[in-house]
């Protein structure tokens, strides 16, 4: 590292960010006789190194003075001729990416803590904001000292240059309106949420995208259904793409958590064989009545109905499932039955689905008692046929066979003939929409239309390098 100093020896140099614009490296301060972590920006012409050093002085200024034990401390700033540098204390820890501890307990306190650290830079005047939360930025010490580091120094918005674009964030953390550089209170907590999203499903950093489905909305519930619904609904709204839709504030999120229980909530079956939904017909809605008065057990005296989640569902808000519908939603012993509707406009005929209905307790212990249920949708008949069974229907009386005709003996070569791959796959526009339409009408909708489409161009040239193998 060219510094204009020998202040620093370099002992180790760490993984290099996004699109390699900075390094970082741990050092050796030889006046301190201390490690520190310093953090180099390029920035390769004179243009774009004048057009930041304004928002660098002023950001360096404002970190350096901070002063919570939960955050590591800036010591210093330089420049180089093609770089910007700043130096920051070492902690002895492992970053939350790195960390493997599942335990309720430690992640209640650990949320707790990140959410102090927040409140206390959001009561500064002006608010100070992090803007560079995610997982390798929050450390965790032997002791389980829970500290942030690295904030953003620089504008998230790429600023062209020269023809070059600097970005110093990783965009799957960063908040939509960061990209504006218009941050708000509410801005750190949904990268806080998204670091938390991705510690808690096991997640690297750099796939944090394929957690995000079309709609900009993060899709992990199926992957942490072992959780208090209530602790997820809670991460769902850190994350939500419009900030109004978020907490306005770390201290709205945090006076919210704390009555949330992040435990493992106890599973345990109802006394009932469980549920079978038939359909007779395409598109019905079946009803049934469910006595709970010998199934529920005396100690729960109320809850709440919830569907579990399903890999194969469409992702839903909060207790609206796509096609299952519990009514009252709210158990109560004064009440001892419910209905509960299943919608098979949505499912695929002729199909069976298996899902479970849980009545959710939360006090005076928090429990969870499940019911498995089986839907079974209509057979089609011949008004309801298959779209492809309607393609054929006008070619079927050409295929017929006459009863008055010999049975008809193909040949070998007939038969080779008839098992052979020829030609290209082709679809238009027009069938390729049809196509999107029975995704969605099959529960699919949230695919996007795009990844369906690379996928056919895919199996299009599979089909293309396999054909001859099946010739």
């Amino acid at each position: 590292m060219d510094t204009a100093t020998q202040r620093y020896q370099l002992l180790e140099e760490l993984k290099p960010n996004y699109q390699g614009q900075t390094r970082t490296v741990v050092a050796q301060d030889n006046i301190t006789d201390k490690r520190v972590v310093i953090k180099e920006f390029y920035v390769q012409d004179a243009t774009t190194l004048k057009y930041f050093k304004q928002y660098y002085r002023d950001r360096v200024k404002q970190v350096e003075a901070l002063s919570n034990p939960a955050l590591s401390k800036y010591l210093y700033a330089f420049k180089t001729s093609r770089s910007l540098c700043l130096v920051r204390e070492h902690i002895s820890g492992k970053s939350l990416e790195d960390y493997k501890n599942f335990d309720p307990a430690f992640i209640k306190n650990l949320i707790l803590k990140l959410l102090d650290t927040l409140i206390d830079l959001q009561k500064k005047v002006p608010a100070i904001f992090h803007l560079n939360l995610k997982p390798k930025n929050i450390l965790i010490t032997p002791k389980k000292q829970v500290y942030l580091t690295d904030f953003q120094v620089f504008p998230t918005s790429p600023t062209a240059q020269n023809g070059k674009n600097y970005s110093f964030t990783e965009s799957g953390f960063t908040a939509p309106e960061q990209f504006n550089n218009s941050p708000t209170k509410a801005t750190d907590l949904y990268s806080l949420g998204v670091a938390l999203i991705c510690f808690l499903t096991e997640t690297p950093s750099e796939d944090v995208h394929f957690l995000i489905n079309q709609e900009n909305r993060f899709v992990f519930r199926d992957r942490l259904n072992f959780l208090n619904p209530q602790f997820l609904n809670w991460l769902e709204k850190l994350v939500e793409p419009d900030q109004r839709d978020r907490f306005s504030s770390a201290i709205k999120a945090k006076t919210v958590f704390k009555s949330i229980s992040v435990a493992k909530i106890p599973e345990i079956p109802l006394r009932h064989p469980g549920l079978i939904f038939q359909a007779t017909r395409k598109g019905q809605k079946v009803t049934q009545t469910l006595k709970l008065r010998r199934i529920i057990p005396t100690s729960v005296k109320e809850g709440v109905w919830e569907i579990a989640t399903h890999p194969s569902d469409q992702p839903y808000v909060s207790q609206q499932h796509p096609w299952i519908k519990i009514s009252p939603s709210q158990f109560h012993r004064s009440k001892l039955e419910c209905r509960i509707t299943v919608d098979t406009s949505r499912l695929i005929p002729e199909q069976v689905y298996e899902r479970q209905i849980i009545l959710h307790q939360y006090h005076p212990k928090e429990r969870k008692y499940f019911l498995p249920i089986t839907v079974k949708t209509a057979k089609l008949n011949a008004s309801q046929s298959h779209p492809l069974q309607k393609f054929l229907k006008p070619f079927l009386p050409l295929i017929r066979s006459n009863p008055q005709q010999k049975a008809y003996n193909p040949s070998e070569e007939e038969i080779r003939l008839s098992l052979s791959r020829f030609g290209t796959p082709s679809w238009t526009e027009e069938d390729f929409q049809r196509l999107i339409q029975v995704l969605g009408e099959a529960g699919y909708g949230w695919l996007s239309p795009e990844g369906v489409r690379q996928q056919l161009e895919r199996m299009k040239i599979n089909f293309e390098q396999n054909k001859d193998s099946f010739n």
